[in-house]
């Protein structure tokens, strides 16, 4: 087999691979490999602070805390306010809110339930709906027990944390439920403080002090897939720079000379 045979086999192989890495990464793991600690329930307890201004962005904004709050769940989406998909944030210049993390606990965990449902962020919400609805009446899911959390962070060290969680990570965060605006008073947003609404306005709002990563999920299917992506780079960078090479040293055309016509 020759360089290039085998140069085209490496690049069809690592899209193949990086494809069915691409998948892998991002599936939840089983409750069997949940932490102790995401069983417990989310801790809420009311506070009487002062409102208190953070700036981000060049922009000042008053935070209202209502409740103290910690969680322990594993992530089941997210969105990040940085994708270049979400408009509302910067139309909003809502600096402060770096992502929305959607999560379970307790029964949720234990059932295994959440693994025979999709879950996806917008904006300013979180979905869910089953894999397959001929099963749907079948699955042991409490929406008492999910959340989406809207992160708020003017810490650079908190933010880096926050935006390392990935889909099946296991996390723990605290800090305030709490209410924010601009400085300017033309944005506001508010939060739930309870776990049994559904809709808008049920997502919990949270001023974070603290935010740990407690279980990576798939690692190794998260290092395969950088892996698979790098050599299927590689491999395209060196097919196309060789046929660049080929189309250079190609020789000249022959020109066709005719005899001259010596009865002329």
């Amino acid at each position: 087999m020759n360089d290039d045979r085998i140069l085209k086999v490496i690049f069809w192989a690592s899209a193949a691979l990086a494809l069915v890495a691409l998948f892998q990464k991002d599936s939840l793991p089983p409750p069997q490999e949940a932490l102790p600690e995401l069983y417990r329930e989310p801790v809420q307890t009311e506070v009487t602070l002062a409102p208190f201004v953070r700036t981000r962005g060049g922009i000042a904004y008053t935070i209202t805390p209502l409740y103290s709050y910690e969680l322990y769940g594993m992530v089941v989406s997210y969105a990040e306010s940085r994708n270049w998909a979400d408009f509302y944030h910067e139309q909003w210049r809502d600096h402060l809110n770096v992502k929305d993390i959607g999560v379970i606990w307790g029964e949720n965990i234990k059932s295994g339930g959440y693994r025979d449902l999709k879950f996806s962020n917008c904006a300013w919400m979180l979905m869910t709906e089953p894999k397959n609805w001929k099963t749907y009446r079948q699955i042991k899911f409490n929406h008492d027990k999910i959340s989406n959390n809207h992160l708020l962070s003017d810490s650079d060290e908190i933010n880096r944390r926050i935006l390392s969680a990935k889909k099946g990570d296991q996390i723990y965060f605290k800090g305030y439920l709490a209410q924010y605006s601009h400085s300017n008073g033309r944005f506001s947003r508010g939060t739930s403080i309870c776990r049994t609404d559904m809709g808008n306005g049920a997502c919990e709002t949270v001023f974070v002090t603290d935010f740990k990563v407690l279980k990576r999920a798939n690692p190794g299917w998260r290092f395969l897939f950088k892996v698979f992506v790098a050599v299927f780079l590689i491999s395209l960078l060196t097919i196309v720079s060789r046929f660049v090479r080929r189309g250079m040293t190609l020789p000249p055309p022959e020109h066709e000379f005719t005899q001259p016509n010596e009865n002329q």
